[in-house]
């Protein structure tokens, strides 16, 4: 391979929202490269990923839906419970109207594996450089240039920063147009080990658990095999600062696993059964947060890189295929103003301006929204008291809606080349909801439309 490539995108980190992009611009025909730091792509470990309706319909836009589901099987049972006594909050069934009313339902599977499908369906590997840390990024009138810290160079039109929460784009953003991020940006407020395990009598596939208890709090999500990933959360009282957290040693993990180890899951099941049961685990640090600025000159930021999650809610990677999505739409539009032709910087800015309108209220809400959860995962907070003797008194119209609501107003690639019946069921549906008809009709209407 030569030292220096020029395509038009030049991505910027291989995870979910890396190698999504990479999908869809293959398929645009819009050239691309993209740089992940990591030395492999889809390295294992011990993390999943919770798919939605709203990523996986642009999944299925890409071509990649049916190999995702080999993987997987939907959710249609959510059960909350007091980690201490076992007391039982409510249980929520809504997940599993989902594939009637927008025709997909909601699933975990392993990151790694969502990674590889979206790698393997790349046609030409070698657009995918590992091991390629990414040292500057210089942005002029015409061009934007990356270099790594090996001398690897790719000249572009455009960079995606969508490298992560660690983000070396964000930071050459922020030295490009003088903005210090605020300190409460990215502080953690929990540590989370991120874990798998075997087969635990009494949690089969498609449930969801939260236990709620003071300091630690567990939830797990069950996939095919009756396989459960579960997040085991620790309080930190308060906020520390990006990148004051502490590392994490095996004694930490112990500690905090004998700690938890009566969590109660569900009648005859607690923590400790997860625990002797574990295959991986992996301990991070929760950073959180949307950032002030994500564009500037030829460089746009997408997915982790500025609208951080934690993973509470099962929305930060679909939020991040969805980011990516809206980006395309976007620079496809200016491609057709301008074929064959370089995009002038002052357009750019306008359209990523536009890009950033259309995004950051979105993901405002479902960064808010996962830290709520997680807090009362935690039982901390004013109002935590009052959700969780809430959950036994709602109805399924109600949990469905707003579950749903903010799906159908979902990104998806508009005026894309490739659609399918639950694509197009989709948009329909989700028009209706927009519309304010009544769930129970709009459901009526979606009966016997396989998902």
């Amino acid at each position: 391979m030569t030292s220096e490539v020029q395509v038009e995108v030049a991505i910027i980190g291989a995870g979910v929202a890396g190698l999504a992009l990479a999908n869809i611009l293959e398929q645009a025909n819009i050239s691309y490269f993209v740089l992940e730091s990591y030395r492999a792509i889809a390295p294992p470990g011990a993390a999943s990923i919770g798919l939605m309706p709203n990523g996986l319909r642009i999944l299925d836009q890409i071509g990649v839906y049916e190999k995702l589901m080999e993987h997987a099987v939907p959710h249609d049972y959510f059960e909350h419970r007091d980690g201490d006594d076992g007391t039982l909050y409510g249980v929520l069934t809504a997940g599993r109207h989902l594939t009637t009313l927008l025709g997909y339902s909601s699933h975990a599977i392993p990151r790694q594996t969502l990674l590889k499908i979206l790698y393997e369906n790349l046609p030409d590997k070698s657009k995918v450089r590992a091991s390629s840390r990414v040292s500057k990024v210089e942005t002029s009138e015409t061009n934007a240039v990356v270099t790594t810290e090996d001398g690897f160079q790719v000249t572009c039109d455009i960079v995606a920063g969508v490298d992560g929460v660690h983000s070396a784009v964000r930071r050459e953003i922020e030295a490009y147009v003088g903005v210090t991020p605020s300190p409460d940006y990215l502080a953690s407020r929990s540590a989370c080990i991120f874990g798998c395990s075997n087969r635990v009598a009494g949690i089969t596939g498609g449930q969801f658990f939260n236990s709620h208890r003071k300091d630690t709090g567990l939830f797990i999500l069950t996939g095919k095999d009756d396989r459960p990933y579960w997040f085991l959360f620790d309080d930190f009282k308060e906020p520390i600062k990006y990148k004051e957290t502490p590392k994490y040693t095996p004694e930490y993990v112990e500690a905090l696993a004998e700690k938890s180890k009566d969590i109660i899951i569900t009648p005859g099941v607690t923590f400790s059964d997860l625990y002797a049961h574990r295959r991986d685990v992996t301990t991070v640090s929760l950073e959180e947060g949307i950032a002030a600025v994500w564009h500037a000159g030829r460089m746009f930021l997408a997915g982790d890189a500025c609208h951080k999650m934690v993973p509470n809610g099962a929305m930060g990677g679909n939020q991040a295929i969805e980011s990516v999505a809206s980006f395309v739409n976007h620079y496809r539009q200016l491609r057709a103003r301008h074929p064959n032709q370089p995009i002038p910087l002052a357009e750019l800015n306008t359209a990523l301006e536009s890009y950033t309108d259309e995004r950051r209220r979105p993901v405002t809400h479902h960064v808010e929204k996962s830290c709520f959860l997680r807090d009362a995962l935690l039982k901390r907070g004013p109002n935590i008291e009052g959700y969780l003797q809430g959950l036994s008194k709602g109805n399924i119209w109600d949990g469905l809606y707003k579950l749903a609501e903010p799906m159908s107003r979902a990104i998806r690639l508009e005026d894309w080349h490739k659609k399918t019946e639950r694509t197009e069921f989709y948009e329909r549906q989700a028009a209706k909801m927009r519309e304010g008809l009544a769930l129970p009709s709009i459901l009526e209407e979606g009966r016997g439309v396989k998902g």
